[in-house]
C-alpha cells in the first residue's frame, strides 16, 4: 500500500509540475493527459502477483485452466503460470528445488512434502468420488477383490496410488501386502500393458479408467464410497511468507472457478479433453464430474494418512497438523 501511494503521488505532482511550465511548451499537455491516463494501469502492475503452479494432466487440475481461459486469475490481479509435469516425482522435485511456488495436490501430497522437514503448507483440499479405480483385464478371471491376492496391479509406488490401494484392498479385508506391487509410474503405459495381458489388474484414475473400461476390462473396486483423494493447494513457506495475498487471490480464484464448472460442465469440456488429455475414443460421451470446492482436511484424516506412512516406512515420526496446514485462507 506504501508503493502504491508512493507512486500516485508522484505521478501526481509530475502531472501538477507539468501544468506549471511555460504554456510555450505544448508537450507539456500531451505529456500530462499521458500521465492521467496511465495512472490506473501502473496501479495494476503494482498490484498484480505472479505464481508459479504445478500441475499434472489430471481431471481436476481443470479448474486452474479454466481459471486461466475464464480470466478469473486477471480479474483478481494474478499472473499465474501452469507448469505441466509427467509424474508426481517431477512435480514434487520441483517444489523441493524452489522452481514452485506451489502445486495442485491434496492432503496426501502435503504430508509427502512435510515428512522429513516443514517445506510448505496444505491451504486447502477437497475430495472426490471414484478417484481411484482398480481395473482387471477379462482374460485375466479375476472376478471378486478376493481374487487378486498374489496377483500383479500395476500402479506408482510410492505415491497416493500405494495408499489409495492399500484402504481399497482394506475395505475387502486385504492389504497390499496380498498382492504383487507392479511399479509402472507411466499411466498410459500401464493400460497399454493391461491390454496386452502382461497385467491382470491395475490401479488408474479418471480419465483413464473410463477409457479401460470402454476398452472391455471391469471395474472390480473404486473409492466412491471411501473418498480418498481429490485437488488441494500446497504452497511452499517462502510464497507463504513472500506471496500471502497473491495465494489468498488463488485460493478465492480456485473457488471461482469451480463454480463457473459446475454451472455449465459442457463449456469446457474441449479444455478438459486437452488439459486432462482425455482419450478421444471418449472425448464426447465422457461424464465431467461435479467439483467440490475446497474445505480444509480434518486433523484425523491427517493423521490417518501419517500413520500409514509410518506403518509403511514412508515416514519416520509423526508430521503434526499444523506443520503440514494453512487455516487462514479458507473460511
Amino acid at each position: 500500500m506504501f508503493k502504491r501511494a508512493l507512486l500516485i503521488i508522484l505521478v501526481v505532482g509530475a502531472i501538477f509540475l507539468g501544468g506549471c511550465t511555460s504554456q510555450s511548451t505544448p508537450l507539456a499537455t500531451a505529456s500530462q493527459v499521458s500521465s492521467t491516463a496511465s495512472i490506473s494501469n501502473l496501479m495494476s502492475t503494482i498490484e498484480q502477483a505472479n505464481l508459479a503452479i504445478g500441475s499434472l494432466p489430471r481431471i481436476y487440475d481443470i479448474i486452474a485452466y479454466a481459471a486461466q481461459q475464464e480470466g478469473i486469475f486477471q480479474k483478481h490481479q494474478l499472473k499465474v503460470e501452469i507448469v505441466s509435469f509427467r509424474s508426481e516425482v517431477e512435480k514434487d522435485s520441483a517444489m523441493m528445488a524452489g522452481n514452485l511456488d506451489g502445486v495442485i495436490e491434496g492432503s496426501y501430497g502435503a504430508v509427502n512434502l512435510n515428512k522429513d522437514q516443514e517445506t510448505s503448507k496444505l491451504v486447502g483440499h477437497s475430495l472426490m468420488s471414484r478417484m481411484f479405480n482398480v481395473i482387471v483385464s477379462p482374460a485375466s478371471g479375476i472376478a471378486s477383490p478376493v481374487q487378486l491376492k498374489g496377483k500383479g496391479v500395476g500402479t506408482s509406488t510410492g505415491t497416493i496410488m500405494d495408499y489409495a490401494l492399500d484402504k481399497l484392498l482394506g475395505s475387502q479385508g486385504m492389504s497390499i501386502k496380498d498382492i504383487v506391487l507392479t511399479n509402472v509410474p507411466n499411466m498410459p503405459l500401464r493400460l497399454e500393458m493391461l491390454a496386452q495381458g502382461k497385467l491382470p489388474a491395475a490401479l488408474f484414475t479418471s480419465p483413464l479408467s473410463d477409457q479401460a473400461i470402454a476398452n472391455g476390462n471391469i471395474l472390480l473396486l473404486d473409492d466412491s464410497k471411501q473418498l480418498l483423494g481429490g485437488p488441494g493447494l500446497i504452497f511452499s513457506k517462502e510464497a507463504l511468507i513472500n506471496k500471502s495475498d497473491a495465494i489468498q487471490r488463488f485460493v478465492d480464484s480456485w473457488q471461482e472457478s469451480v463454480q463457473a464448472i459446475n454451472a455449465n460442465p459442457e463449456k469446457f469440456r474441449a479444455l478438459i479433453v486437452s488439459s486432462a488429455k482425455v482419450p478421444e475414443a471418449i472425448a464426447a460421451t465422457y461424464q465431467i464430474p461435479v467439483f467440490p470446492e475446497l474445505g480444509l482436511p480434518s486433523e484425523s484424516d491427517l493423521k490417518t494418512i501419517v500413520d500409514w506412512m509410518k506403518v509403511q516406512g514412508i515416514a519416520t515420526k509423526d508430521v503434526p497438523y499444523n506443520k503440514v496446514v494453512e487455516t487462514k485462507y479458507i473460511e
